[in-house]
């Protein structure tokens, strides 16, 4: 039996083959969201194929092993999944258009340089899980979600460097079909150097937004237009304007914050009225948990390595320890395992995702390895070190005490 084999390198609910939020509602005649499951496998290195496959009507697994060059919007057909496998699933130059469509996973891909939107659902599109991606530079929005479509989870995403990045509800003059729906949720994604729009939302009956991560943005969330937005344990860090109702010429929404963390953010919240409760269950993580959790898990991770016939962990090939000592003033060892030999890269992040250190870079041979970690020349605080060997990756954290 073919089935996808998942890296269970990280946390369990950051890798899971199933969405959590409003993708997993069953509504619209879907019992959730499960794409292409079922379907055969393809595997896609030129864009020729890809828009072939992407169009298909019948359901299947769209492997992308290469960069895929596109010039314009490709439109996906419904029942598909499209993966990343390990870091070489690129969509550079186009983006993806999910028009009137269901039943869409998207995971693990890197989406870059797009003359249009890099993701774009409309027209009472539904079910459609979009996880563990990478969204930067587009000519407009990353990700954009409107015109009546529903039942969509956006989750452990990072976008990053860019102005638009989602937008929730195409205009004020859009209530006739927008109303009650676009029902999305958005967790654990990380918004780092963005601008504006994470959400902006006009009409939504309602939209989840919790445990994600901001970092350095202009404003975080908008409710507009009359929309019900709720806004919990989530973490805004250096963020002008966390939460906002009303912007620009659009009439305020509501807009509901909950046991979330403003750490050194411009202005105050703001907040308005009532919203619903979210129509399922999900796992809310303490918010001070965020800024580790979220950098070392948001983003491709490298943890789809293809269509086996058999399972096969590919994890128990590579370990990452953790470093010791922890906490540690200025020096500490890092450990790894490689069961074969293969491509390192070791690094150390700092908490807005910058690589402060490169500790390995090169080809290695099986075996253990131990890294010596002089920080003298870093601020205490939290970091994240972080294993990748061809498409596996693993991370950690380790404090700096000084």
């Amino acid at each position: 039996m073919m089935i996808i084999i998942l890296i269970l390198c990280l946390a369990g609910a950051a890798n899971g083959n199933s969405p959590e939020g409003f993708a997993s509602v069953s509504a619209l005649g879907l019992n959730g969201t499960s794409g292409g499951e079922g379907g055969n496998v393809v595997t896609v290195t030129n864009a020729t194929d890809f828009v072939n496959y992407a169009w298909d009507t019948n359901p299947l697994i769209i492997q992308v092993a290469d960069t895929i060059e596109l010039t314009a919007m490709v439109a996906i057909n419904s029942n598909k999944t499209i993966v990343g496998i390990g870091d070489q699933g690129v969509i550079n130059g186009g983006g993806f258009h999910i028009n009137s469509q269901s039943n869409i996973i998207i995971r693990n891909l890197l989406f870059q340089n797009s003359s249009d939107d890099a993701i774009n659902v409309q027209e009472s599109s539904h079910h459609i899980w979009i996880d563990h991606c990478d969204f930067t530079n587009a000519y407009d929005g990353l990700v954009d979600i409107k015109r009546g479509s529903d039942y969509i989870t956006v989750s452990w995403n990072k976008f990053y460097d860019h102005h638009k990045t989602c937008l929730l509800g195409h205009s004020d003059n859009n209530g006739a079909q927008d109303s009650t729906h676009l029902l999305v949720s958005y967790h654990h994604n990380w918004f780092s150097g963005t601008l504006s729009r994470h959400p902006r939302v006009r009409f939504s009956g309602l939209t989840h937004v919790y445990n994600n991560y901001y970092t350095d943005n202009g404003y975080g969330i908008a409710s507009t237009m009359d929309a019900k937005v709720l806004v919990e344990g989530n973490y805004f860090y250096l963020v002008d304007d966390p939460t906002l109702v009303g912007y620009g010429s659009s009439d305020p929404g509501d807009l509901v914050e909950q046991n979330n963390i403003f750490d050194n953010c411009t202005n105050a919240p703001q907040t308005r009225g009532t919203v619903p409760s979210p129509p399922y269950a999900y796992q809310l993580d303490d918010p001070a948990s965020i800024p580790t959790i979220v950098p070392a898990n948001a983003g491709r991770v490298g943890f789809m390595t293809g269509i086996k016939d058999h399972a096969e962990i590919v994890a128990n090939l590579y370990e990452l320890q953790q470093n010791y000592p922890n906490p540690f003033n200025p020096a500490t060892t890092i450990e790894y395992s490689l069961a074969k030999p293969g491509n390192v890269r070791l690094s150390v992040f700092n908490m807005l995702g910058q690589e402060v250190l490169r500790l390995a870079d090169g080809y290695k041979g099986p075996g253990t390895h131990e890294v010596l970690v002089d920080a003298g020349q870093l601020s205490s605080g939290i970091y994240i070190y972080s294993l990748q060997v061809g498409g596996y990756s693993q991370s950690k954290k380790m404090i700096l005490l000084k």
